[in-house]
């Protein structure tokens, strides 16, 4: 058996992709291809319905049952870090209401940090502030830092941890 010469060999390659090439429909300029998943030779039947305005399916749908986690509060300054039950919902509601006091109402929350730089508008930007948290008033100076750390105990009581007052 002889070797083919190359141009034989590339002969045959050149007629199967002109095969492939001639079933493919070129696309014209202003002539956009369809939009629907049906053949462009549908009976009139699936050309009339894919015609219709297709509505997208949710990403997830309505009757989802995968199990959803508890819910956890939204970032403000004042951040959640750990609930008394993990499975529970936890919230944290807090404002400013005029002057120094701070007011901030939870749910579920042991620990929590208060970013004392980011507090609301208008309210001021040095202590001392009176923190009024779950109705339990405390005075925070800002001698620990930007960020106070309050940790609640199992009797309900809230106290400053974290880092030490400075000096």
């Amino acid at each position: 058996m002889t070797p083919r010469p190359p141009h034989r060999r590339f002969a045959g390659t050149a007629l199967i992709l002109a095969a492939f090439a001639g079933a493919c429909h070129p696309l014209q300029p202003g002539n956009p291809p369809p939009l629907s998943s049906a053949p462009a030779t549908a009976p009139a039947s699936q050309a009339a319905d894919s015609d219709r305005k297709q509505e997208v399916p949710p990403l997830i749908p309505a009757n989802d049952d995968r199990p959803k986690g508890p819910a956890r509060p939204p970032l403000t300054w004042t951040k959640f870090v750990s609930p008394f039950d993990e499975k529970s919902d936890a919230d944290i509601r807090s404002a400013w209401t005029g002057g120094p006091r701070l007011e901030v109402k939870t749910q579920n929350v042991r620990r929590m940090i208060i970013d004392l730089g980011d507090l609301p508008r208008g309210a001021p930007k040095k202590g001392p502030w009176n923190l009024q948290i779950d109705g339990q008033g405390i005075e925070v100076t800002g001698r620990r830092g930007r960020f106070l750390e309050m940790t609640r105990s199992d009797a309900g009581v809230w106290r400053a941890t974290g880092p030490p007052p400075r000096n």
